[in-house]
């Protein structure tokens, strides 16, 4: 048999969101990144943005793993999961792509603020 829980007396929804963690609370282990408002709407609506050099990550040499990173947007919100990669191409070989990020797993579909609707 489980545990019960007591049952209280009052707001039972309010008891049990209390009992809550948020999303990304297993996730600390993996460094955080907040995404500029275009960044982000951007990765949202499934394209590969490029790293913005404001956000002061440590961008992986060409050729690198990916640093999986969560990611917020600008106001705070926990958009998910993304795969920050570095810049591509050979040296001399063209331009190199700039480093840019990669959704993995996004827990936020479209929030109004990024798409526009109130």
């Amino acid at each position: 048999m489980g545990r019960r829980i007591p049952t209280p007396q009052g707001d039972y929804e309010a008891t049990l969101d209390a009992l809550l963690l948020p999303p990304d609370a297993a996730l600390t282990a993996l460094p955080p990144a907040t995404l500029d408002a275009a960044t982000a709407q951007a990765l949202v609506h499934g394209q590969r943005p490029a790293a913005s050099p404001d956000e002061r990550l440590p961008v992986p040499p060409p050729g690198a793993v990916p640093v999986l990173h969560r990611v917020y947007g600008p106001d705070g919100v926990f958009l998910g999961l993304a795969a920050l990669y570095g810049p591509t191409g050979e040296p001399g070989v063209g331009a190199p792509a700039a480093a840019h990020w990669q959704a993995v797993r996004l827990f936020l579909p479209s929030p109004p603020e990024m798409h526009g609707s109130a």
